[in-house]
């Protein structure tokens, strides 16, 4: 179990990782106003229902690194891997860990402007992921190409948190590809010679027509296996539970309206073209399926 410090909107929080048992979680009631439940058990979610404003289920990809390395190798896809991972093996590429954390933050910074899922990567806020997770970066011919920050519950489990690459055009998106491939190969191997028993992907949506499939696609080209665990949230306080309860219900009230203006007009209310509706679709999708207080999409392109 991990435990980290975090926000919802603006209360304090904690995020609990991978619970052991609801005691273990429980007990750290008093220690904030929120609990965010990260990735726990379906029997561990139903136990702490007495506490809970908030549940959903959330699945993720999650690579069995107790596997010999031969077996983790063949499973991976052969054509969208193996071939891409090979070739990035051709290539000048240099892999580190904690050492160019810099070059991950310009990635990492530059990568959410383009993208714009989430508010601006402030240094404040990059310090504290360089402190609690691991950070890994592949370089070609010395530039920086693509970053993984990863969080680790000691020989539990590895959990990809977020990722970058260098803007298309910069290279060719053929080698962007292969090196960023490349890279969640090398740290699979790694976390495997350290011991931990399990490699997290850092969840995907299985629903097909959603913008963000294809990094469904991508993830699941890794040979892992699909399951669901669940996302809950806790107020110890009865007045402030039933508040952020009325609050995520009424949340997912007007997610549902959107959901249907979108499915019956093609189009998202203030939106002119199907073609920005699209893109403000894939904004939102990210913003809420893979960013704070839920686990963080990376760059999986």
């Amino acid at each position: 179990m991990l435990v980290v410090d975090g926000h919802f909107y603006r209360l304090r929080a904690l995020e609990v990782w991978w619970p052991v048992s609801p005691e273990a979680t429980t007990s750290l009631a008093s220690r904030a106003p929120v609990i965010n439940v990260m990735q726990c058990n379906a029997d561990i979610a139903t136990a702490l229902g007495s506490l809970t404003f908030h549940r959903r289920p959330f699945q993720t990809v999650l690579i069995d690194l107790s596997l010999p390395e031969a077996r983790l190798w063949s499973r991976l896809d052969q054509r969208s891997c193996r071939t891409e991972i090979n070739r990035a093996k051709r290539l000048d590429c240099v892999v580190s860990r904690n050492e160019r954390s810099d070059d991950a933050f310009r990635l990492l910074r530059d990568f959410i402007r383009r993208r714009g899922y989430r508010a601006p990567l402030s240094a404040k806020e990059w310090q504290r992921q360089v402190l609690n997770n691991d950070v890994f970066v592949v370089h070609h011919e010395g530039h920086p190409v693509a970053c993984h920050v990863v969080q680790v519950d000691g020989t539990a489990r590895a959990r990809v948190v977020s990722g970058a690459t260098v803007q298309r055009g910069t290279l060719p998106g053929a080698i962007v590809g292969a090196l960023n491939r490349y890279l969640l190969w090398e740290e699979m191997r790694y976390y495997r010679e350290g011991g931990v028993g399990h490699f997290d992907l850092g969840g995907i949506t299985l629903d097909e027509t959603s913008p963000l499939f294809s990094i469904t696609r991508f993830k699941m080209s890794f040979g892992g296996d699909v399951v669901e665990e669940h996302i809950v949230h806790l107020a110890r306080s009865p007045t402030l539970r039933l508040a952020l309860r009325a609050m995520a219900r009424a949340r997912a009230a007007a997610g549902q309206a959107r959901h249907a203006w979108a499915r019956t007009t093609g189009v998202r209310p203030g939106k002119r073209d199907n073609g920005s509706a699209a893109r403000d679709e894939k904004s939102r999708a990210e913003r809420r399926v893979l960013s704070k207080p839920e686990p963080s999409r990376g760059s999986f392109e």
